[in-house]
C-alpha cells in the first residue's frame, strides 16, 4: 500500500481476533471428537520432511490427524465438508495444531493451541506481520523443534488486547467518516 500512495497503512486485526466473544458458547457438536486425542491439519502445504515430522510427532503421541477443509493424503481423515461450528469445535478441541495458512494461525491463537507453521512462502507476506508482531518466529516446523513446547499466551492476548482497541478505533472512526459524508 505505501508503494502505492506513499502513506502507511494503519494495521488493524483481521475481524477473527477484533471480539472477545467466545462462538463456541453457541457452536452445535454435530462432530464431536473432543474425546478422542488428535490433531489438526489446515492447509495443504507441507514439504515431505514436514509431514514426516508430523507423523512421528502424532505417532508419538497416539494423536488421530484431521484435516479440515483441505485434502492431505498423509493424514488420517480428510473432513472437507464440515460447517462453520463444527470446524470451531474441532479446531478448539484439537491437541495441537499443524497449518500453513493464515487463519490457521489466528484460529490457533483465538483457541489458545499449541500450534506449528508450515512455511509457505507465496504466502509468507499474508502473516509475516502477525508472527513478528506477536513473536511467533520459532512456530515454523523445523527437525530440531522440541514440538512439547509451548507457547506463553498470556503475552500474546495482552499484545493483541492493545491492537484490538486500535483497531476497533480505527474502523469506528473510518465509519464515522463515511456517515457524515452521506449526511
Amino acid at each position: 500500500v505505501y508503494d502505492l500512495t506513499k502513506k502507511k497503512p494503519k494495521i488493524v486485526l483481521d475481524p477473527c481476533l477484533l471480539e472477545e466473544i467466545n462462538y463456541l458458547n453457541n457452536v452445535s457438536r454435530s462432530i464431536n471428537l473432543s474425546k478422542d486425542n488428535y490433531a489438526v491439519v489446515y492447509g495443504n502445504y507441507f514439504e515431505n520432511q514436514t509431514i514426516d515430522i508430523i507423523k512421528r510427532y502424532c505417532k508419538k503421541n497416539n494423536l488421530k490427524t484431521y484435516s479440515l477443509s483441505y485434502f492431505n493424503k498423509w493424514v488420517d481423515e480428510n473432513l472437507l465438508s464440515i460447517n462453520g461450528d463444527e470446524f470451531l469445535n474441532l479446531f478448539s478441541n484439537a491437541k495441537m495444531v499443524f497449518t500453513s495458512t493464515f487463519h490457521g494461525i489466528i484460529f490457533s491463537c483465538k483457541y489458545k493451541k499449541n500450534f506449528w507453521i508450515s512455511l509457505e512462502k507465496a504466502k509468507f507476506a499474508k502473516y509475516d506481520y502477525f508472527i513478528n508482531y506477536n513473536k511467533l518466529e520459532n512456530r515454523f516446523i523445523k527437525l530440531e523443534n522440541n514440538l512439547d513446547e509451548e507457547i506463553n499466551y498470556k503475552i500474546f492476548f495482552n499484545k493483541i488486547a492493545e491492537l484490538r482497541l486500535v483497531s476497533q478505533k480505527f474502523l469506528n472512526d473510518a465509519i464515522d467518516k463515511i456517515n457524515e459524508n452521506y449526511n
